[in-house]
């Protein structure tokens, strides 16, 4: 089988490369069609170059953040476009722009003009496809209401990571200090601010250190929390290549998810959670229907959204019982292997694939 990646394909999104990767690892031929030019010259240097590979390929898939390249897809991939037989053509949206700029992020007002110009977005590019990807049911049960589609025509697969990077090594600790870790985007809907509280509720225990490392929308609300609420058992370290960052992983005593209120937590399993349970780490998160998808209390730490105390208890709760934190660790690590590995997720896609060549 030969697939076509098309347009959208950005090698520094994580989940484009784990799904290339595990097509690969299931005996799947990638063929690349992409440009990154700006503007309008990107599709018309499309245009020209898919006319050249129309006829090397099985399917069409159009990854992550391909919003905008779907519908154009959908008319190149047409029988009056490129006279030959249509393709069956994916979609992974892997997220709502809609929900992910409006109320995930907050950067953009509900009912206004650029609101309603990433719904349309998104709506057109759901239609565009035979198949659209989404990470959890819980997305699919939204994007099917929100946007009017059939479940039918959505599908899930689990985020992964990337495993010549996320994966198990020594701790390398060197100090007495139980290290608390969170890494990624400050956005809005992460939680953070729950995090410095459950920092100063901790505070006394002058063992425990929390670690951050990222950048983003909130990172300087954050700061200026963490100083008014004159924590200092705290430390922001910016953003950092992934190789660092997995040194910072291995380091760490526990490794922290998501808490925030926005309602697209509900809806996902961050990518740093299987980043971290790749690594063999346990994760303290919010107990949500998106991560009960996967995991339960026996491999991960779960609490209650929006809730300081909630992750202060846990997070003693490890320091205090190293053996359950060691259980945790290794059962959330055994789960990642059998249902969320680049090779596994590949093999679903492929399968994806294969029934769309049946029907289209």
């Amino acid at each position: 089988m030969r697939v076509l990646y098309f347009g959208a394909y950005n090698p520094n999104y994580a989940r484009n490369s784990v799904l290339i990767n595990g097509l690969k690892q299931n005996g799947v031929e990638i063929i690349e069609c992409r440009d990154d030019s700006p503007g309008l010259k990107k599709f018309i240097k499309l245009f020209f170059k898919h006319w050249g590979l129309r006829n090397q390929y099985d399917a069409i898939i159009v990854g992550f953040l391909g919003q905008v390249i779907a519908p154009f897809a959908r008319i190149i991939n047409s029988p009056l476009v490129s006279f030959r037989k249509r393709k069956p053509f994916v979609f992974d949206m892997f997220m709502s722009l809609y929900d992910s700029n409006v109320f995930g992020r907050e950067k953009i007002k509900p009912g206004s003009r650029r609101a309603g110009y990433y719904w349309f977005l998104d709506w057109l590019s759901i239609h565009s496809a035979d198949k659209v990807l989404l990470d959890t049911q819980q997305h699919i049960n939204y994007v099917s209401q929100e946007f009017g589609i059939n479940k039918n025509k959505l599908a899930k697969i689990f985020v992964g990571t990337q495993e010549d990077i996320f994966y198990p090594r020594p701790q390398g600790k060197n100090d007495n200090t139980f290290k608390v870790l969170f890494h990624g985007t400050f956005i809005k809907s992460h939680g953070i601010e729950f995090v410095l509280r459950a920092a100063k509720i901790l505070e006394q225990y002058q063992d425990i250190r929390f670690i951050f490392v990222g950048d983003g929308q909130v990172k300087g609300e954050m700061v200026d929390l963490a100083e008014n609420l004159k924590l200092k058992n705290v430390e922001f370290l910016g953003r950092m290549p992934l190789v660092d960052v997995t040194k910072h992983i291995a380091e760490a005593d526990v490794c922290l998810g998501l808490f925030g209120k926005a309602p697209k937590i509900q809806r996902v399993i961050p990518n740093k959670a299987f980043e971290c349970v790749a690594m063999g780490k346990t994760v303290i998160t919010a107990d949500t229907p998106a991560i009960r998808e996967l995991f339960s209390d026996k491999e991960m730490m779960l609490v209650q959204v929006a809730d300081p105390e909630g992750i202060a208890d846990a997070i003693l709760k490890l320091k205090n019982d190293p053996v359950l934190n060691k259980q945790l660790s290794t059962r959330g690590h055994e789960i990642f292997k059998k249902r969320a590995t680049i090779n596994i997720l590949g093999g679903e896609l492929k399968e994806i694939i294969l029934d769309l060549q049946k029907s289209v």
